[in-house]
């Protein structure tokens, strides 16, 4: 369910961005090869690596699931459509910005909000009711290396000229990369209350 949960919220995120960007007044958000990449990076190797995620100390109390319920419940629809708006307004909500100051980064910076807010949520799916700060980085090495790897193939096809010309990148200065590990906090720590309210 969690890999579920996962891949369907960040694809949810990424459909709303290339929807209601338009409705803004903005040039396409994100190019077809940008998104190709997206789902390698985000979808590839975090989604793995929550199959190794070790079992939630508390999973032997929970009582069972009902026979009739499919996969797509306990909260599981309503979390992909909340986080998903969420993380799409977020991205939009710094690239409508930049765009309207005519930051020739925009597109990047917008791009670079989705995959950190993508990876921070690999980090918060992995358990349903407990904090990350419960949970800690390092229970699932596998996800750390995950994020890791992914966060470094971001950055190079921002700042190598000929990944750059491939995926229509720019560099971006330590203000961009600022806003949007800004974005991705934001977007955990929403996560993160949610986990306190349900």
């Amino acid at each position: 369910r969690k890999f579920i949960k996962y891949l369907l919220t960040c694809n949810t995120s990424e459909v709303l961005v290339m929807v209601i960007g338009p409705f803004l007044g903005m040039p396409l958000p994100l190019l077809p090869l940008q998104i190709l990449w997206m789902n390698l990076v985000t979808d590839g190797l975090p989604a793995l690596a929550l199959g190794v995620e070790p079992a939630e100390e508390d999973v032997m109390k929970r009582p069972p699931r009902s026979a009739t319920e499919t996969i797509f419940g306990g909260g599981t629809t309503m979390y992909i459509g909340v986080f998903g708006l969420a993380m799409s307004v977020i991205s939009l909500g710094v690239g409508w910005w930049m765009w309207n100051a005519n930051d020739p980064a925009w597109q990047s910076v917008l791009f670079t909000v989705l995959i950190f807010a993508q990876l921070g949520l690999a980090l918060e799916v992995r358990s349903e009711k407990r904090s990350l700060f419960i949970v800690g980085l390092a229970s699932n090495k596998a996800m750390l290396a995950a994020v890791a790897i992914g966060i470094a193939a971001h950055v190079g096809i921002l700042y190598i000229p000929f990944l750059q010309r491939i995926f229509g990148t720019v560099a971006l200065d330590a203000a961009h990369f600022a806003v949007a590990a800004a974005g991705a906090l934001l977007l955990m720590a929403l996560v993160e209350i949610y986990k306190r309210i349900r």
